[in-house]
C-alpha cells in the first residue's frame, strides 16, 4: 500500500482524483468562498463556477491540481484555491462592466448649483408656507421633506403606525399644493 505522503493521489490519476475527490468538495468550497466575501449565491451560479473551478484545476494537463501534496488537507486546499480564482475572476469581471450597463439608480449625481438653488427657493416657500400650521405638523412635514426619513422611524418617532404616517402625509402634501395652487 503506497504511502500517502509519497503518493498524494492514492494511486490515482490527475483526471480520478479530481472527479472522484475533489468534486465532491467542490460546492462547499464555492459556497464558503461566497460565505467569506458576504455574497449570495444562487444554484445557476453555483453551477457555473463548478464548471469554471473544474476547467481550473483541470487545465494545462491538470497544472494547478498537481500542486495539492497533503501538505494541506484536500478540503483546506481547496478552499484556497477555490477562494482565489473566485476572487480573481470577479475581479476581473467588475473590470469589465459598461457604464453603460450600470442602472442610473447605482450613480449619486450631485444638483447643479441652479437646482440646488431651486430647491433652497422652494423649501422656503414651504416653509413659509407651514408657518401657521400646528408645530407637530410642521415637524411632521419637515421630517418628510428635507430629512426623507422612513415612514417606519416617523411612525416610532411619532408613536403611530406606518400607515397613519402615509396617510398623514397625503394629506399635509394635498394641503401644501392647494396652498401653491397645484
Amino acid at each position: 500500500m503506497p504511502d500517502a505522503k509519497n503518493d498524494p493521489f492514492e494511486s490515482l490519476t490527475p483526471k480520478e482524483f479530481l472527479e472522484q475527490k475533489v468534486l465532491p468538495l467542490l460546492a462547499p468550497a464555492i459556497r464558503f468562498a461566497f460565505l467569506r466575501r458576504r455574497q449570495s449565491l444562487h444554484d445557476d451560479d453555483l453551477a457555473r463556477w463548478q464548471q469554471r473551478l473544474y476547467l481550473h484545476l483541470s487545465e494545462n494537463n491538470y497544472r494547478r491540481l498537481l500542486t495539492f501534496n497533503h501538505d494541506a488537507e484536500l478540503q483546506t486546499w481547496l478552499q484556497r484555491v477555490t477562494s482565489n480564482e473566485i476572487s480573481r475572476e470577479l475581479k476581473q469581471e467588475r473590470q469589465k462592466v459598461s457604464l453603460e450597463k450600470v442602472p442610473p439608480e447605482k450613480f449619486h449625481v450631485r444638483p447643479t448649483q441652479e437646482d440646488a438653488l431651486r430647491i433652497k427657493e422652494e423649501w422656503h416657500l414651504v416653509m413659509k408656507a407651514i408657518k401657521n400650521w400646528p408645530v407637530e405638523d410642521q415637524e411632521f412635514i419637515c421630517l418628510c421633506l428635507q430629512d426623507e426619513m422612513p415612514a417606519k422611524e416617523i411612525a416610532q418617532q411619532f408613536g403611530i403606525t406606518p400607515t397613519a404616517v402615509r396617510k398623514r402625509k397625503e394629506r399635509l402634501l394635498e394641503k401644501l399644493h392647494r396652498r401653491f395652487g397645484r
